[in-house]
């Protein structure tokens, strides 16, 4: 639809709703006024006054029931002018049939004062000129005029005073400060300033953003756009001085909301002008009569000045225009009638003392013809005197006056007029006339809106209405409310409407005055053409053409004017036609084609001299416009139709010779140009790929989201589109900037896979690093003891803000599921933590107890877990707290067996954990460590302390206690870098010393200086302190000979060998450390030995033979010290190697250690260096290394065995809006505690015979599987749910091996595993409905003092006994579903249950069960959670005022008043979802065949009133509530089907406000169900159908037996009628009685008319048994043949 088309449909709507207004608004008025009455103005009578003199009439006054007339008198020669000269008093009679004026006597009157005589006489006698000017009644002054001059302070006031009761007393003559008239305007005149001027072209002054003003260039005009490029404006007059500036004028202002007064005084001139500017109409009217006086309508409606009215609609009126001059008159008063609807403004003329009287209705919007005189007097009664006009020329003694009914009664008079009832009297008749005329003007702007003006006052107008008259959407004031409301909403979409539509028109005004400016310029460039040459002619032609076709495109566009579009068009068809003449005669000259052929020579010269490509371009340039030239040319000859056919033929040819011509040149210029592009873009091509290689790298280096790459991309992408644009034309350009391509892309997606793959990381470890903090945070919110303490904790604690800072993190990661999930967690811990601290200053659970009732149970605290235990017989893996234990069969764990004992991967039995710390940093020294061995020589033990202290902080692992085993190792590990730096080589193990010194004494000469020279090398790395690289084949070498010395061949071993080698050999003397009792050692061995012995050492034997021997003789003399042996038996086989003597002392005793291990004695340790450093070489090597893998492996098996048993499933998670309320505490708690203290015991209760079964029922959404998991958490049990809607009715047995579908086998496990562990489990099965009898039969002996069950573990048939054991049976179910139907329990099992009813309320707690409603549902609104964490106590009495009771609420109640309107309306809900409670549970515990209406299927839960609390707010009216609650249920009822309906009907009877139409509609349903029913039902088949018609028969006709004795005697004979047929049979001459006979005719009759009727159409209709329609149709002959034989025909 077009804009138009919309704005004229909301235009007419809008139009429609004025009329529909204006008729409730007439219709109102009407009421008003028959309710008020109206007083219209009309002339009542023409009355004549009688004066003693000729006179002229000056004034008069009503003084009380008195009419004081002056008037002006010429005497004469009269040498005193007397009170009577100058006064009369009259009395308006209305006694007779027409009134009249009565004089009355001066005489005994107040004008008959003496001190006034004398003051009068004294005036007249001193001011012979005195005149009477007027007569005032100022509230309790009468004020008498006089002018004793010509000025106009020359005036003389007497003062009378007008007493209460009516009298009248002279004051004084000097009231001239009391005689004050109102203010000429009742605005204010606002001069403009030089902030307000806008310079410009046709500069002018800016009033208020909404007029502009100027009176230059010869003219005042008013213009409403700022724009100072035009002089054109709205309005516009001629000034006098055509040369005046902007700053000339005098120019003020005055702003009346709906439009601005303009006082404007030309450069020398000496009247101003006034003008008035309608801000919605943007219009301008001159009115000068304001200047004089002026004041403002009531309500906005416009302005009235003397002699006329302006209204905001635009109306005015000039009364000067009957013939009389206003000029002089100003506004002297102006009052309101009582009743709102009229205005009096009454306007003066001080010379000759005449009064115009103008009235204004508001409703009407109307203004009264002026009423003209020299005086009025208003009457109580609203009557108004007026003294006909009477010139000064024309004195007389008849004075004419006329008396008119108005509605300016006095207040007193309106105030004694009888009370009107109902709403108008309540309002008043004012305030009502003001909503009226309000209304009135909204109908009139509705019906008049021609501009944005009035479709903005028009919202204004109804936004006044609805806020101002709020009882217009009252019953009694028709309902206008509705129609204001529609009229604005209306009004809205027809001005954004129009606001469209004028855009629109606008941009079409635009665009039009753009094509008449660009069409004028066009013509007149044409019009400059020499018309010297062919492309005048067709550039001239194809510029025409170009702009007739924008213009007719223009002209498509909507809005666009039409006229003038066809008028520009015309101007260029006719431009057209004129050109065509010319060209006609120009092409007929033979010369007329030179410059073409001239100016295509000059383009092939310029393509051939060419040298680069940019010379080539203005060649195609012009090449392309003589092209088009000619075009235009060829279309120019042959729309020649002033030439004839042979001259047409002949320019043609011409111009295809020219076309020729350009086609050759175009082509050697795309040939010149190719050739040109391969030579000049080469070099560019090859800088601008640099440029692209250096703009990827170093885009992807600033890639660091996925966004930020694809941006990257786009752009690189980009430049190489940019380059294809510019390089494209090369074919090998292209090949490589498409290769280009392709890298980019493979780049950039493998650095956005990256960053993602780093984003995904981060944001794991952010989710794992939270849900660290989660986990841990229930067990520090267990230990806080105060609500303030558990705020403050998840305020300030610090790894509670560094979640939160992470969840911020991982929110900026894109993560926001995850973000908002881990949020909601953390506020879920904040609701748990305080429900747990409440429970445990409630229930005792912050000891050791919990009480339930008056029981108390043990509250266990350890956590279910999984634990891997070892034995001799191996593995196996325990629950933790249970009895569930599972032997392992893992080889994987055979190897480290060593090791499973073993609790830390830093101590063993030959291992204390500080050697291998102080080892460990020992290493780190010898590795050039420098900072640590700093530590270690600092005269300061405590920097010692703390470096050690920080590296065990960062073995969490191993179990470093602070101030025992780091002092230890600090202890230790100075020892070792004493001992180490005197021993220095010797330091090393004699394994790895000896290892070297043999490898290296059985290489060649050459070889070993091969092995000095490398070592020299290496050697450097030791002098700096860090560890050398050792090189490989090195370390082969010595593996490799390690064998055949017999000693170690590990790569530790040959590491430490290697060292050796680089610190013996590479220094500046090489030679190998030896110690002084190896030395000795083999010095005594040489000296004892014969020289035979050692003969074998110089022989060939291999160096591992000679090692070998050498050391089993020192070993021999050593008295078993291996190490000293093979050290001395090195030095004897080895004699050639050059050696050190060291004396050093190797071990040390180290005194004063805190920790405990095997190797402390008294705190004391033996520290042997080389032992030591291969103790622990070996032990890192083995032990540590087994520990660690073994650590893994375990790992790896528990939490395979975790995610198999999902342990998780098994910890009681109550729901995070559980709320323990009134009734859980005082009546569900101490149910459930009575049930498990014989099930589980309690403290104090040493009883073995433990048993029974908890039984609880209720429809869904009462919390009962809430409700257990939150006892099993509070107990600390194992919360072991089976779900019975998995299982369902086909499962028996408790062999999950036995069930093929996978969720009850995996349901059966889980039970199975429960029922296993057997120790603090509850075991809860839920939804029983859903399971059948047989298997519920395999609890019985678990619910008995047995406690045995048969269960299949791992596979494997048990019997558990369960006897003595902690172990609760707990069953749930809804007998009350479709599925309930089919509810059995066993009765051995049912015997011994506690069966609780949690959907029921119990006798004597139905106010807990209703309160129970409200408090489950506080946390589901946000402004009643806060309420949730409250103190009972304040909860209690919130409910109670939310009731009604007389209750006081707390002071410092959440959310106030609001949140107390919040529980009331749960109340409501609460009180309805009762309501269907009661029915549901009433009707699902009907049988179906004793129902007398449908059956009730919605329910009325705790977790619908969830749902619909969500859903409340405090400002919910009752009918909003209604709705709030039919909507849900409606939603609920979907699920019905069929039956939805009839649901949703019965839920409208127990809301308790149904409509007629469910009224009636309920009870056509009901009907029919009862109907059926009696005939069986709707699925009954047709024999039971038919049966059941028969009895409903049978029953109808022996209700009605009393009224006849036939159908009785018929009743009766059709109850006896299988007697009777069997009568019949046995004896055919049976004579039958004639009562009989009778009963027989009636019954025949009976069958006739009824009963096989009846039976003929069942039988066509349904599915009859044959057998049946025999046998009646047998009963139907007998009776016949009864009939005949008893002689009844």
């Amino acid at each position: 639809m077009s804009d138009s088309a919309t704005f004229e449909l909301l235009r007419k709507r809008l139009i429609a709703a004025a009329q529909a207004l204006q008729s409730k608004t007439t219709a109102l008025n009407t009421r008003r006024v028959e309710a008020f009455g109206r007083v219209e103005s009309k002339l009542l009578a023409r009355l004549n006054a009688r004066t003693e003199h000729n006179c002229v009439a000056r004034d008069i006054v009503r003084v009380g029931d008195v009419l004081l007339f002056g008037y002006n008198v010429f005497i004469g020669l009269k040498k005193e002018t007397t009170v009577a000269d100058v006064f009369c008093l009259y009395a308006l009679n209305d006694g007779g049939e027409a009134p009249e004026l009565a004089p009355l006597p001066i005489a005994g009157s107040f004008l008959d004062d003496a001190r006034f005589a004398a003051d009068f006489r004294e005036l007249f006698t001193y001011y012979r000129a005195t005149t009477l000017d007027q007569l005032r009644v100022l509230d309790e002054r009468l004020l008498l005029v006089f002018r004793t001059g010509t000025q106009t302070g020359d005036k003389r006031v007497f003062r009378f005073a007008i007493e209460r009761d009516g009298r009248i007393s002279y004051i004084d003559n000097r009231g001239e400060r009391d005689h004050i008239l109102p203010p000429s305007h009742d605005f204010e005149w606002v001069p403009v300033t030089r902030d307000q001027f806008v310079l410009g072209r046709h500069p002018h002054v800016n009033v208020l953003d909404s007029v502009f003003v100027e009176t230059v260039a010869g003219d005042l005009t008013i213009k409403v756009e700022n724009n100072t490029e035009t002089g054109l404006g709205i309005y516009s007059e001629p000034v006098e001085d055509k040369n005046q500036s902007l700053a000339d004028a005098e120019i003020a202002y005055a702003d009346l909301r709906s439009m601005i007064l303009l006082r404007v005084k030309p450069y020398r001139e000496d009247a101003q002008r006034y003008l008035v500017f309608n801000k919605r109409l943007r219009t301008v009217v001159r009115i000068d009569e304001i200047g004089a006086s002026c004041l403002q309508l009531p309500e906005d409606h416009g302005l009235v000045f003397p002699g006329g009215y302006y209204l905001e609609s635009g109306d005015y009126k000039r009364f000067a225009d009957l013939g009389h001059d206003f000029s002089a008159y100003r506004i002297k008063r102006h009052l309101r009638a009582p009743s709102g609807e009229d205005m009096l403004y009454v306007f003066y003329e001080p010379a000759s003392g005449s009064y115009a009287l103008l009235s204004y209705n508001l409703i009407e919007r109307s203004m009264s013809q002026p009423l003209l005189g020299n005086g009025y007097a208003r009457f109580v009664d609203g009557r108004i005197l007026l003294v006909t006009p009477e010139a000064q020329e024309q004195a007389s003694r008849l004075h004419t006056m006329q008396l008119w009914r108005t509605p300016f009664t006095f207040d007193e008079y309106a105030s004694a007029q009888p009370r009107v009832p109902g709403l108008l009297g309540r309002l008043g008749n004012a305030s009502v006339v003001r909503a009226l005329a309000e209304l009135r003007e909204l109908a009139r702007l509705a019906e008049d809106t021609g501009s944005r003006g009035a479709y903005e006052r028009l919202l204004r107008v109804a936004a006044r209405c609805s806020d101002a008259y709020p009882w217009l959407a009252e019953a009694e004031a028709g309902e206008i409310g509705s129609e204001v409301s529609l009229l604005a909403r209306s009004g809205r979409e027809a001005l954004n409407a129009y606001e469209k539509l004028e855009r629109a028109q606008n941009d079409a005004a635009q665009q039009l005055k753009a094509a008449e400016k660009a069409t004028g310029e066009l013509l007149s460039r044409v019009a400059g053409l020499l018309w010297q040459k062919p492309d005048d002619f067709t550039d001239a032609i194809r510029l025409l053409k170009r702009k007739r076709g924008e213009l007719t495109v223009l002209g498509e566009q909507p809005h666009m004017p039409a006229a003038g579009i066809a008028a520009l068009d015309q101007r260029l068809r006719e431009e057209l036609d004129r050109i065509g003449t010319r060209a006609l005669k120009f092409f007929a000259e033979p010369a007329a084609f030179a410059s073409l052929r001239q100016g295509l020579a000059d383009s092939a010269g310029a393509v051939e001299q060419a040298r680069t490509t940019a010379a080539l371009a203005p060649v195609a340039e012009k090449l392309d416009a003589l092209a088009e030239s000619l075009d235009g040319l060829s279309a120019l000859i042959a729309g020649f139709e002033q030439s004839d056919a042979q001259q047409r033929a002949t320019l043609l040819g011409e111009t295809s010779q020219l076309y020729a011509e350009v086609n050759r040149i175009r082509a050697s210029l795309r040939t010149r140009r190719d050739a040109l592009l391969v030579q000049e873009q080469g070099l560019e091509f090859g800088a601008q790929l640099t440029v692209l290689e250096q703009s990827v790298l170093n885009l992807l280096g600033r890639c660091d989201t996925p966004e930020s790459a694809d941006a990257a991309l786009a752009q690189v992408l980009s430049q190489i589109e940019q380059l294809e644009a510019r390089f494209g034309e090369q074919p090998d350009f292209l090949v490589e900037l498409t290769s280009r391509r392709e890298g980019a892309l493979e780049a950039f997606a493998a650095r956005r896979e990256q960053i993602a793959g780093q984003r995904d990381k981060r944001a794991q470890g952010l989710k794992e690093a939270i849900g660290r903090v989660l986990d841990g945070v229930p067990r520090r919110v267990a230990k806080i003891a105060a609500a303030e303490e558990l705020h403050a904790f998840f305020a300030g604690d610090s790894l509670v803000e560094r979640a939160q800072r992470q969840i911020g993190e991982l929110r900026g990661l894109g993560q926001s599921v995850a973000a908002d999930e881990l949020a909601g967690r953390l506020k879920a811990l904040k609701e748990a933590g305080l429900r747990d601290l409440r429970d445990r200053n409630e229930l005792g659970a912050s000891g050791e107890a919990l009480a339930l009732g008056k029981h108390r149970f043990t509250i266990e605290r350890s956590t279910l877990d999984l634990a891997l235990m070892h034995d001799a017989d191996g593995l196996s893996l325990q629950l933790t707290g249970t009895d569930y234990r599972r032997r392992l069969d893992e080889p994987r764990a055979e190897p480290y067996r060593q090791v499973w004992g073993q609790p830390l991967p830093n101590e063993d039995a030959q291992v204390y954990r500080a050697e291998f710390l102080a080892a460990q940093l020992w290493q780190r020294i010898q590795s050039g460590d420098a900072l640590l061995h700093e530590a270690v020589r600092a005269s300061d033990p405590q920097v010692l302390l703390d470096a050690i202290a920080q590296e065990a902080q960062r073995r969490p692992g191993e179990d470093y206690q602070r101030g025992v085993h780091d002092a230890d190792a600090a202890a230790i590990l100075r020892e070792l870098v004493r001992l180490g730096e005197a021993a220095g080589e010797l330091r090393l193990p004699a394994q790895a010393r000896v290892l070297a010194q043999a490898w290296y004494a059985i290489q060649r000469e050459q070889g070993q200086a091969l092995v000095r020279a490398h070592a020299a090398g290496l050697h450097w790395f030791l002098q700096q302190r860090e560890a050398a690289p050792l090189p490989p084949s090195w370390l082969s070498g010595l593996q490799a000979a390690a064998p055949q010395f017999c000693l170690d061949a590990g790569a530790a071993n040959a590491a430490a060998a290697a060292r050796h080698l680089v610190a013996s050999l590479g220094g500046d003397k090489a030679q190998f450390a030896a110690s002084a009792a190896a030395l000795d050692l083999a010095q005594r061995a040489a000296a004892e030995l014969p020289r035979t012995a050692l003969a074998a050492l110089q022989s060939e034997l291999p160096a591992g033979e000679r090692l070998n021997l050498a050391r089993e003789w020192c070993l021999r003399l050593a008295a078993g010290e291996a190490a000293l042996a093979l050290e001395a038996g090195a030095i004897l086989a080895f004699a050639e190697l050059p050696r050190e003597r060291i004396n050093a002392q190797l071990g040390a005793d180290i005194g004063g250690l805190r920790g405990v291990h095997a190797r402390l004695r008294d705190g004391q340790l033996r520290l042997e260096l080389p032992e030591f450093i291969a103790r622990l070489q070996r032990y890192t090597e083995s032990t540590e290394k087994d520990w660690h893998a073994f650590a893994t492996l375990r790992h790896g098996i528990v939490t395979a065995e975790r995610e198999r048993l999902a342990l998780d499933r098994f910890l009681a998670k109550p729901m995070a809006g559980f709320v323990r309320n009134r009734l859980i505490d005082e009546v569900y708690l101490p149910l459930i505690g009575n049930n498990l203290a014989k099930q589980i015991g309690s403290v104090g209760d040493a009883r073995s015979d433990r048993s029974g079964l908890l039984l609880l029922i209720s429809p869904p959404g009462y919390g009962k599987t809430t409700l257990m998991e939150y006892v099993a958490d509070r107990l600390g049990m194992v919360f072991v749910r089976v779900n019975g809607p998995t299982l369902g009715h086909e499962v028996n047995s408790l062999d999950p091996a036995a069930v093929s579908q996978r969720g009850a086998a995996e349901e059966l496990i889980k039970l199975n595993l429960g029922l296993a562990m057997g120790v603090n489990v509850m075991l809860y099965l839920d939804d029983i409905q859903h399971l059948s009898a047989e298997f519920l039969q395999k609890f019985i002996s678990l619910a008995d003092g047995t406690r045995r069950i048969d269960a299949i573990v791992d596979g494997q048939a048990r019997t558990l006994d369960l006897r003595g054991k902690r172990f609760a049976l707990v069953m749930a179910g809804n007998p009350y579903t479709e599925s309930g139907e089919v509810f059995r329990i066993p009765d051995m099992l049912a015997n011994r249950a506690d069966v609780y009813n949690l959907g029921d309320v119990l006798s004597g707690r139905e106010a807990l069960f209703a309160d129970s409603y409200i408090e489950n549902a506080l946390t589901a609104h946000p402004l009643s959670a806060a309420l949730a964490e409250r103190p009972r106590s304040e909860i209690q009495a919130v409910l109670r005022a939310a009731r009604g009771d007389e209750a006081e609420v707390p002071a410092q109640l959440p959310g106030g008043v609001e949140t107390l309107e919040l529980i009331r309306r749960m109340v409501g809900v609460r009180d309805v979802l009762m309501r269907v409670n009661a029915a549901y549970v009433a009707s699902a515990a009907q049988d179906d065949a004793y129902r007398s209406e449908p059956a009730f299927k919605l329910q009325g839960s705790y977790r619908n009133m969830a749902k619909l609390s969500a859903q409340l707010s405090p400002l919910l009216t009752a009918a909003e509530l209604d709705a709030l609650i039919r909507d849900h249920y409606r939603g609920e009822a979907q699920t019905l089907g069929a039956r939805a309906e009839e649901n949703l009907l019965r839920l409208a009877q127990l809301i308790g406000a149904p409509s007629a139409d469910e009224q009636q509609r309920w009870d056509v349903l009901a009907e029919n169900f009862r109907r059926l029913a009696k005939q069986g039902g709707k699925d009954a088949d047709g024999a039971t159908r038919m049966a059941q018609m028969l009895a409903e028969i049978a029953l109808q006709l022996e209700k009605q037996g009393t009224q006849t004795q036939g159908l009785g005697t018929a009743l009766v004979a059709l109850d006896k009628l299988a007697d009777i047929h069997t009568a019949l049979q046995r004896d055919a001459r049976l004579e039958a009685p004639p009562a009989l006979s009778d009963a027989l005719a009636r019954m025949a009759k009976a069958y006739e008319e009824t009963l096989l009727p009846l039976v003929s159409a069942l039988h066509h209709k349904m599915t009859l048994d044959h057998d049946m329609w025999e046998q009646v149709r047998q009963v139907r002959t007998s009776l016949d043949g009864l009939v005949k034989r008893s002689g009844k025909t």
